[in-house]
């Protein structure tokens, strides 16, 4: 056993791997950020948060930047959407604030097409400080909670924290 000098910094180094590894995974990693659209500050919200996780090396996706598509519908945007970028994780973001029937369809799409084994695997909730989950969410919304991996979040920074970790912990598993 060495000095406690050289632990340390063989700790350090290992933890700076471990970091290298991470980011380089990072990149690799798809995340489809869905949530109110409206109050118009919930969508900002979602857009400024893509635009960090971004700036960190993560493809992030917020539906309604994209293109509309040609089919003609919401439904059908949203499937083509899932078909063309293959997101890894979706990120489901409850708000005080924020109008949640859009997000709750979503939910329920991805529920049959994906299937409850392969969304629990991969579906990941924001939950705002202080939400009410009885009145924004659906009965079977709520009862997805349990099988996934729920954050909750004070801030803007902490939702970047919660979904980065979101990534971190998928990339490492």
């Amino acid at each position: 056993m060495g000095s406690f000098e050289e632990i340390w910094d063989q700790f350090l180094k290992e933890a700076a791997r471990k970091e290298a590894q991470i980011s380089a995974e990072r990149k690799r990693v798809t995340v489809f950020l869905l949530g109110p659209g409206f109050p118009h500050s919930e969508l900002d919200r979602r857009r400024a948060l893509r635009d960090e996780l971004k700036r960190l090396g993560i493809n992030a996706i917020v539906m309604e930047d994209l293109p509309a598509w040609n089919k003609g519908n919401l439904s059908n945007k949203f499937r083509d959407i899932i078909e063309k970028f293959k997101p890894d994780l979706y990120v489901a973001i409850f708000t005080r604030l924020g109008r949640s029937l859009g997000i709750t369809f979503e939910l329920g799409f991805l529920t049959a097409l994906l299937g409850t084994d392969e969304l629990k695997r991969r579906l990941r909730y924001c939950l705002e400080t202080r939400l009410d989950a009885s009145k924004v969410m659906s009965a079977y919304v709520r009862e997805q909670l349990p099988m996934t991996t729920v954050q909750v979040f004070r801030d803007d920074s902490g939702l970047l924290r919660a979904v980065v970790n979101f990534v971190d912990n998928y990339t490492l598993s």
